[in-house]
């Protein structure tokens, strides 16, 4: 069977497009699509409403809003979103301070968590509004370690994911010792790991 009849059925789980790690204007790398700009409030509104527009026009229905050590955003694509049918979860990505250049994680929360509580769990975990980007613009490495950072988000009600988990700052381009660790410590069923 493919996957365009398994979505159909209507019986059982519901299949929807996801796009979970979404970056937003705030991060130095994103490129604002052409004839946009940020001036103003109103002009944060509209590139917010192109979010929601495009993945309407991509049938996404979950997106996740995980910009490096910001939360900025996080409200105005959310406010984009109502009346539409994408569910926004808020969240950021984070470099914890875990093997030679940290190993990103995308947090996640369930979509009415206040951004003001995700900005203050950042600030916690040692990226305090100064210090979250270097002098020259890149995400700064949080100051605490993979499993504080797993901790504290599961605390939050929240969940992480390796990001790019094989890339240069992927959770098995680090040490793969500490992947089946993480496992057996939060005590996540995955299959050949005893």
């Amino acid at each position: 069977m493919n996957w365009q009849k398994t979505i159909e059925k209507t019986d059982g789980a519901h299949f929807y497009w996801a796009d979970l790690h979404v970056h937003t204007p705030a991060g130095p790398a994103f490129r604002l699509p052409k004839g946009s700009e940020i001036s103003d409030a109103m002009s944060i509104k509209q590139v917010a409403q192109r979010y929601i527009d495009q993945a309407l026009k991509q049938h996404i229905r979950l997106l996740g809003i995980t910009e490096h050590n910001d939360v900025s955003w996080v409200d105005y694509i959310r406010e984009a979103a109502e009346g539409s049918s994408v569910i926004i979860f808020p969240g950021f990505e984070i470099t914890a301070n875990t093997g030679g250049d940290g190993v990103h994680l995308v947090c996640l929360f369930a979509p009415t968590k206040p951004a003001k509580e995700l900005d203050g769990l950042l600030s916690y975990l040692g990226l305090t509004p100064p210090r979250r980007f270097t002098q020259d613009r890149r995400p700064a490495i949080a100051e605490a370690s993979f499993e504080r950072i797993l901790e504290k988000v599961k605390d939050e009600g929240g969940i992480c994911i390796a990001a790019h988990a094989t890339s240069n700052n992927g959770l098995l381009s680090v040490n793969t010792d500490l992947f089946l660790l993480t496992f057996h410590r939060f005590k996540i069923p995955h299959p050949g790991v005893d």
